[in-house]
């Protein structure tokens, strides 16, 4: 849990002004677009676009425009203390959603912006006595015949649902904390976790998938979906591959602590790591290519794609920063 004091101010920070990380095979380079703060930590990634960048810190909520960043909802609007986890989801220019929370007191504030304001929307609590409450770490908004629905969901497991006018709860009875949340539709949801538990969502109800020589240890913290059979989860210990019958884990990795996957086809792949490894799959093998600095092991560390698989973009952010994945030469700075 970090316990440090945040204080707010609002920052712009140019693109291109921070040095480029350049991968060892020269075919690709990751450009630090925006940096963090000193002791700022990223929580979430949201990307419509290359100018539509959303980015949740303990300092807030960011919006990257593909120049400058802007501070758009800071965390005193969450807490009186500091922010412990904070999860933003962006399903259009005018809806994106945030939920943080206060660790002191465990209330969960949710707002919702609608392309000119931002709104308050109730969440309820888990437990009677807020101060008993538990942690939300993850949240996924959609669009489902043209309503916004979504997820949210958290320690012990908890799961909640937003029906398009209020978010209820929808937990499952499982001592799981969910840190992975990936909505293909509205019939077909995954959560995963500790204990390496993944459950799956069928519109009906949720049932927990089998494993084949797993290790049941392994804390899943994303997925990255190709197809029914085709889909990636990362947990700190090993990642894992479903090919329609069972999860089993990715040969090949090097021994480290993964944090996410983005899969872009059956022959090209990402995974970060913890420490700020970035490591390619090229159909046959993994192999780290670059690598920049995280400092705290306890935040997020993630990636999102935007375009097509044959042109493609890729975002990472870690505690030092925005980074762009840029395929041609970047002369560095």
């Amino acid at each position: 849990m970090l316990k440090k004091k945040i204080v707010f101010f609002s920052c712009v920070f140019l693109l291109f002004s921070y040095p480029v990380l350049k991968a060892e095979n020269g075919s690709v380079t990751f450009v630090n677009i925006t940096a963090l703060q000193n002791r700022e930590y990223p929580f979430s990634l949201a990307v419509l676009a290359d100018t539509a960048i959303w980015y949740a810190t303990n300092r807030g909520l960011y919006f990257f425009d593909g120049e400058r960043a802007q501070l758009e909802v800071p965390a005193e609007k969450f807490t009186r203390s500091f922010v412990e986890m904070m999860s933003v989801s962006a399903v259009a220019n005018d809806d994106v959603w945030v939920l943080g929370h206060d660790p002191k007191t465990w209330t969960k504030t949710c707002f919702r912006f609608n392309g000119k304001s931002w709104n308050k929307i109730d969440f309820p609590e888990a437990l009677p006595e807020p101060n008993d409450d538990l942690v939300i770490f993850r949240m996924q908004m959609y669009r489902n015949n043209g309503v916004t629905n979504g997820y949210a969901v958290g320690q012990n497991g908890k799961i909640y649902f937003f029906d398009g006018e209020r978010w209820q709860d929808r937990s499952i009875d499982t001592d799981n904390t969910f840190r992975a949340l990936l909505v293909v539709s509205a019939d077909n949801v995954l959560v995963g976790g500790s204990g390496g538990a993944i459950y799956q969502f069928d519109g009906n109800s949720w049932r927990k998938l089998t494993f084949r020589n797993v290790d049941s240890q392994n804390y899943i913290l994303n997925f990255s979906y190709l197809a029914p059979d085709n889909i990636w989860a990362v947990g700190l210990k090993e990642v894992w591959h479903f090919d329609g019958m069972f999860w089993q884990p990715v040969t090949g990795l090097p021994p480290t602590r993964f944090r996410d996957v983005q899969m872009i086809s059956d022959n090209e792949g990402w995974i970060v790591t913890l420490n700020g490894e970035v490591l390619r799959f090229d159909g046959a093998t993994w192999n780290q290519i670059t690598g920049f600095r995280n400092t705290t092991s306890s935040t997020t560390v993630g990636s999102v794609r935007t375009g097509e698989t044959d042109a493609y973009t890729l975002y990472i952010i870690s505690s030092t920063g925005l980074y762009k994945s840029h395929w041609a030469k970047v002369a560095a700075f």
